[in-house]
């Protein structure tokens, strides 16, 4: 009881709010690395694929219009890859104010990470695939987690 009445006034941090913020700062360091690679796989496949590429040179035995359709697909990827980069790194930015929030007692943030795992439950039921069970048993962890954290006197300060 007197541990309970400790956590309320702000003391002590329980094991879920902790791991909850610990998961939250991974996620913040795998979207920013996701986001340089978007970044970074946008200009490897430009180059790769001919982005910007001229079209107008002659080579033997190749269809111009073939060319110019690779050089549009490379277009195309780069562009995907910097949606994406940005994609993430505003992931990453809401990761950061999630994980912040956890450590602070905010009660909002145990709730959309509550969610987001809820979320990524039902993608993962809808196409199960054996190679995925990692995948679907940390979000099932992280369900479990934020459903303790929520119920946590931590982060039900009046």
């Amino acid at each position: 009881m007197a541990e309970e009445k400790s956590v309320a006034k702000g003391g002590n941090r329980p094991w879920q709010a902790t791991t909850l913020g610990v998961l939250d700062s991974i996620g913040v360091v795998m979207c920013v690395l996701l986001a340089l690679l978007a970044f970074f796989m946008k200009d490897l496949f430009s180059s790769l694929l001919g982005g910007g590429m001229d079209v107008t040179m002659s080579m033997e035995g190749v269809d111009e219009t073939a060319v110019e359709a690779v050089g549009l697909v490379g277009d195309m990827i780069a562009s995907m890859g910097s949606v994406l980069g940005v994609i993430f790194l505003a992931l990453a930015a809401l990761s950061y104010f999630m994980a912040r929030a956890v450590f602070k007692g905010k009660k909002w943030s145990p709730i959309v990470s509550l969610v987001f795992a809820i979320l990524g439950v039902l993608g993962m039921a809808v196409n199960f695939d054996q190679s995925q069970m990692t995948t679907y048993v940390y979000n099932l962890f992280v369900v479990y987690i934020c459903i303790m954290s929520i119920r946590s006197p931590y982060f039900n300060k009046g």
